[in-house]
């Protein structure tokens, strides 16, 4: 078995050029028995520590390529391989499927966009010289394949990159490690890319490849922009797409081990349980909201509601309740003051503990492990403060960072079919959370309906601490704070046997929650009245 570190370079020559290569992995390959290996193609300033001659033309790339495989799947015994192609190397990958389509089994084009045609988007002028700069500069490379938010992945693939081979590297026939490609090999990759992205013929053409194509896109690379990964996904008869959150050109290496494990799902054949351009559908929730940049800029939302409905009394809690909250957006946290216990009283949610305070910090009382203590609780097994904390806690926490918690890189999305109520058509996403250790909430699997204006009007969930009850959640009343758009009323209901929300019926509202007053905090919220929403104060903003 060889890695990246220790796998010797080979070569061989085909139609008269020397080629060099690795072979990472399990090397012993047994013809039409074993899956076909992986042929990665790098981005344009990749190496494999060898400087040499560099082609001007996709096209060329491609032809060379082939006379590569050709004489390379003799060696390996095997017909076909499947193909990785990352940013330049996704339009060689393009182009090869193209002229050799017998050679290819599956695609994966990450990082990457079709040649010239209708509805793309030209990279910022600063990001392409950053990009092509000679000698490269390590901290605009990273700044142009990463957002600034999350640029510790960036040097953190840098460090690998420069790394990986020490071991190995300069000994036993081994290259030494070079640095980005530059000089006129440099000059050579840029004429290439210019002259692929100004030909309209491969883009004519992606509607015949009739492979299994994943592509894969960072939220807002502006290298190759995102909507170019998103347009060369519709072009494809056979694509599914997979946008990953908060992130850039450099998406695979910021989520590498959940890009492996998808990639791998997909070249093996797995059922795959992400439906195409769902994550389009989430961007452009999140969007409608107010954005993943200004929600990340943010610390807390604080509160101040009414709480009331019938499952209070069914729990023994006091059943008009007004609350006032301060909700984490960085943590699952919320505190409270009047839930419960005297008023200046505070009480903390954590996931994994949650604890009642005096106003000095000093702790009255704590339970570890929360969940755990809803175990075998029927519908009407009462509820201690330490429940109800919980409870109330991850609720609400899950309902104030809606929709942005759905760019977490451990939840999983799908939209299902649309649904009709109310006389309006409803688009509906299927949202999988991880395991209630790790993140707290209603239940694993729950769902999300929303209008033509992209907002949430229903919620469906069966909570695991109310005995698994299906139960809808209906939001209304819309504001806008600060650029960011906040339910103000939000009602629960049962769910009947055949599924039909029962809020005409015997059963009264289970849940009612109707917001006072709404403030921002963090450096997203301007100083004066644009942070705070207030019923009373400013009612004007309800839409």
């Amino acid at each position: 078995m060889s890695t990246q570190s220790t796998a010797t370079t080979r070569y061989l020559e085909a139609d008269g050029i020397r080629f060099a290569y690795r072979l990472i992995g399990n090397s012993t390959i047994n013809g039409t028995d074993s899956p076909p290996p992986l042929l990665m193609l790098n981005h344009i300033r990749s190496t494999i520590d060898l400087g040499g001659p560099v082609g001007t033309s996709i096209k060329d790339f491609s032809r060379n390529l082939i006379s590569f495989l050709q004489a390379l799947l003799l060696i390996l015994n095997t017909p076909i391989v499947d193909v990785l192609g990352f940013s330049l190397g996704g339009y060689v990958a393009q182009q090869l499927v193209l002229d050799a389509p017998d050679l290819v089994h599956r695609l994966v084009l990450s990082g990457t966009g079709p040649s010239l045609g209708p509805n793309l988007q030209r990279p910022m002028a600063e990001i392409q010289s950053d990009v092509f700069e000679d000698p490269a500069v390590v901290a605009n490379a990273v700044a142009a394949f990463f957002p600034a938010i999350v640029s510790d992945y960036g040097y953190a693939w840098i460090n690998r990159s420069l790394s990986s081979r020490a071991g190995i590297a300069g000994t036993n026939g081994e290259p030494p490690i070079a640095p980005f490609t530059g000089g006129v090999a440099l000059q050579n990759l840029t004429e290439a890319y210019l002259s692929w992205d100004s030909d309209p013929a491969p883009y004519s053409l992606l509607q015949t490849i009739q492979k299994d194509v994943l592509v894969t896109v960072g939220q807002n690379d502006l290298v190759i922009p995102t909507n170019n990964g998103i347009v060369l996904g519709h072009q494809l008869p056979r694509a599914n797409l997979v946008q990953y959150p908060t992130s850039g050109h450099g998406h695979l290496f910021q989520y590498a081990g959940i890009a492996a494990k998808q990639i791998s799902g997909f070249l093996n054949g797995d059922t795959w349980p992400i439906s195409p351009f769902s994550a389009e559908f989430v961007d452009s929730i999140i969007q409608a909201y107010g954005g993943l940049d200004r929600y990340s800029k943010l610390s807390n939302v604080e509160l101040k509601f009414d709480f009331t409905g019938a499952t209070l009394g069914l729990k023994g809690r006091h059943t008009h309740l007004t609350p006032i909250a301060s909700v984490s957006t960085t943590e699952q946290k919320v505190s409270y003051r009047g839930l419960g216990g005297p008023a200046d009283e505070v009480w903390v949610f954590t996931p994994t503990k949650v604890n009642k305070q005096r106003p000095d910090g000093s702790i009255i009382g704590s339970r570890e492990n929360p969940r755990q203590a809803f175990a075998d609780h029927k519908m009407e097994t009462p509820w201690d403060d330490f429940h109800f904390l919980y409870f109330s806690g991850y609720a609400l926490w899950q309902y104030i960072n809606f929709p942005y918690l759905l760019a977490r890189g451990d939840i999983t999305t799908k939209e299902i079919a649309s649904h009709q109520e109310q006389g309006e058509t409803w688009r509906v996403l299927k949202v999988t959370f991880p395991d209630p250790s790790a993140f707290a909430s209603h239940s694993t699997v729950q769902k999300y309906y929303f209008n033509d204006k992209l907002e949430l009007v229903r919620h469906d969930y069966a909570p695991d601490v109310l005995a698994g009850a299906p139960a809808a959640h209906y939001t209304v009343d819309n504001v806008v704070v600060d650029g960011m758009k906040f339910s103000t009323s939000r009602r629960v209901v049962a769910l009947g046997p055949d599924g039909t929300p029962m809020y005409n019926g015997p059963i009264p509202t289970l849940i009612n929650l109707a917001f006072r007053k709404i403030a921002l905090k963090g450096s997203a919220a301007v100083e004066g009245p644009e942070n705070v929403w207030s019923l009373t104060d400013a009612p004007s903003p309800r839409e």
